[in-house]
């Protein structure tokens, strides 16, 4: 039998202390983490109801959990789309861009074109320097006075033949920026400089009788105008030789600073392009997607969409003749197809207008109801 001088101190005993207080609301965190821990994982292994389930007239297992997680996820994908196309749409501002691959193949012809130009001033102007320097040693050899007058006309016969001779050599350096030195038409006119040259020889050789007055010499004159024409044609080329290569380097410039762009640009609409396609499957999961062979209908909402060329998204609705209007290519029938189909008929239409377009097209909204329980992996949505 107890002694009763004990029971004060077992009921001190039984007093709860500080520490023993806190040790019991540990143990009772864990076991309400525990208990949330199995309901949690109980609502993962929900399945979806059956078609035997309803037959037999078993209670379907609730689908609240899931279906709001899935619309949750919807609208966060939702939301992440347009933040991502946003950031493309800022991008292309920022830095003046309006398609990135468009802009580079433009850039490119551009170049190709002013290297052709380029090449075609630089010809001319060795073309010319070459001329210029022989009618610069022509005007050496000819005297710059002759006589204006004479008891005879040798003097104007020797004037003609000299004047000949100087349109013939022309015609020389003419033919030889254009043809070898072998060729038919050059030894031709050579011939005729040879007969000229050999007829001013004997004139030259007999006496001038009777010079009356003296005065400039028409052939000099002629190569005087002759130099200044060309110097002048010399001028303009080495000018627009100089204004196509400023204009090469500036597009050279542009060309880096599109490349140093692409990487980033390419991350971004990689981006997008990651953030639609989960937003698609979510969109799937609730039931608002149509089937496979669902025809499109008047009245039906579509969003197209381009991955390498976002400037071309657009919404577009189904008019009453069945046709929607798009960019670049105009009016294309819609009403009767599936996605699938007008998504290839899209893809024929702008192959013409852009190389490998990545075209997606979704159906936001439709007139016809879907029974989204006949779908193999669908539930109706709630």
């Amino acid at each position: 039998m107890r002694n009763s001088q004990d029971y004060p101190a077992q009921k001190a005993w039984l007093l709860p202390c500080p520490q023993a207080l806190c040790v019991v609301y540990f143990l009772m965190l864990i076991f309400v983490h525990y208990e949330a821990n199995n309901v949690f994982g109980q609502e993962k292994d929900i399945k979806e109801p059956q078609r035997g389930d309803i037959v037999s007239g078993k209670a379907p297992t609730p689908l609240i959990s899931k279906t709001s997680f899935v619309k949750r996820q919807l609208e966060a994908y939702k939301k992440a789309l347009a933040r991502s196309e946003a950031q493309v749409q800022e991008f292309k501002q920022k830095h003046s861009l309006t398609s990135l691959e468009s802009q580079q193949q433009l850039l490119l012809q551009q170049r190709k074109e002013l290297d052709t130009l380029l090449k075609g001033a630089v010809n001319n102007i060795s073309a010319l320097d070459t001329k210029l320097s022989w009618l610069k040693h022509q005007i050496q050899e000819i005297p710059e006075k002759v006589p204006l007058s004479s008891v005879t006309n040798r003097q104007a016969i020797i004037q003609e033949a000299q004047k000949n001779l100087l349109d013939l050599q022309l015609k020389e350096q003419e033919i030889l920026t254009k043809f070898h030195e072998n060729s038919r038409t050059l030894m031709s006119v050579r011939k005729e400089i040879e007969l000229v040259q050999g007829f001013l020889e004997k004139q030259k050789a007999a006496e001038l009788e009777n010079m009356v007055t003296t005065g400039k010499n028409p052939v000099f004159q002629e190569l005087e105008i002759e130099i200044l024409r060309t110097e002048a044609q010399l001028v303009s080329d080495k000018s627009r030789r100089m204004v196509t290569q400023q204009q090469i380097a500036e597009i050279d410039q542009e060309l880096l600073r599109l490349n140093n762009l692409e990487k980033e640009f390419r991350e971004l609409l990689r981006t997008v392009t990651a953030n639609e396609r989960n937003f698609e499957e979510y969109l799937a999961m609730v039931g608002t997607t149509p089937l496979e062979d669902y025809r499109i209908q008047v009245g039906d909402l579509l969003d197209v969409k381009f991955f390498f060329n976002p400037d071309l998204n657009q919404e577009a609705s189904v008019r009453p003749d069945g046709r929607i209007s798009l960019q670049l290519i105009g009016e294309v029938m819609a009403s009767g197809l599936t996605v699938e189909e007008l998504t290839k008929r899209l893809k024929r239409r702008y192959d013409i207008e852009l190389k490998n377009p990545s075209i997606t097209v979704i159906l936001r909204s439709f007139n016809q109801k879907i029974d989204a329980s006949s779908r193999t992996g669908l539930r109706p949505s709630s």
